[in-house]
């Protein structure tokens, strides 16, 4: 979860997704296709990883790569790092993903 947090909130990352937003509206398709190309490896690898839990009975899950999308939203800050064009130093985004973590293991674990 660091590594796919420090990926897609890097300098780099911020710059192609907010070319591709300020663009979605001239080629939805084609601006759906980058987002899902930069993030869709990262929510695949944690969705398994989510399906082992479950068939593991570690997690109760119903699905886990919805799960894995939101978790993975939560340890990049969701759009916060987009809007404020702002790249997380190492120590902010290991606070975010443990923030991400605590409330993925309290707060959906505890509504489902």
């Amino acid at each position: 979860l660091a590594a796919a947090s420090a990926a897609l909130t890097s300098s780099t990352c911020i710059a192609l997704l907010r070319t591709v937003i300020a663009e979605a509206r001239r080629n939805p398709p084609l601006a759906r296709q980058v987002y899902l190309q930069i993030r869709q490896p990262w929510i695949t690898a944690l969705a398994q990883w989510l399906a082992r839990k479950v068939d593991d009975g570690a997690l109760r899950l119903s699905d886990p790569a919805w799960h894995a999308m939101q978790l993975l939203t939560l340890a990049t800050a969701g759009n916060r790092p987009f809007a404020t064009n702002e790249t997380p130093d190492p120590t902010a985004r290991a606070l975010v993903v443990r923030r991400a973590i605590a409330t993925f293991l309290g707060g959906y674990r505890a509504a489902l």
